[in-house]
């Protein structure tokens, strides 16, 4: 089996306390997993190892198959945005900056971005602001966004919190 991401004895620690310990995984394109456990038990510490934000205490993370860190798109549980002063057409539109060749979002993007957010069910939002969205409402617009950025793999971290 050919695998996109494999973790390798996996551990971390943080000063004298493990949060992970020898974490094996081998993950194939199309696969689905889910990581339960309680507060503290090292999910979110697992889930930004894979994203290259924190390094392992022991083991190994490999990406194959031409998956590369900057390919993963990641929703975090918790998003520190206050104020923004966007629309959410605009918010979810900016998930195509990464593929621009100009500086200026031609009617592609406009209808992608709309598309997804039909595709969705927000697409009602498109003109409310950013700023005035309840927890859910921002949740589901992040994952939106993310989604236009066609990621090979997506790392979602408590992806159901606000949502009713």
């Amino acid at each position: 089996m050919e695998y996109i991401l494999q973790t390798k004895g996996v551990s971390k620690r943080y000063k004298s306390k493990w949060v992970l310990r020898s974490v094996n995984m081998n993950i194939q394109r199309g696969d689905i997993y889910g990581f339960v456990g309680e507060n503290g038990s090292g999910k979110t510490t697992l889930m930004k190892g894979l994203l290259g934000l924190i390094e392992p205490s022991y083991g190994k993370i490999e990406f194959n198959n031409g998956l590369k860190q900057r390919y993963i798109g990641y929703l975090p549980q918790q998003m520190q945005i206050k104020n923004f002063p966007a629309s959410c057409f605009e918010v979810v539109l900016s998930g195509c900056l990464g593929a621009l060749k100009t500086p200026f979002f031609t009617k592609k993007e406009k209808s992608f971005a709309l598309e997804n957010m039909k595709k969705l069910g927000i697409e009602f939002m498109a003109k409310k602001k950013f700023s005035n969205l309840s927890g859910g409402e921002k949740t589901r617009l992040a994952l939106c966004k993310l989604l236009l950025t066609e990621p090979d793999l997506l790392i979602l971290d408590e992806p159901t919190n606000h949502l009713d």
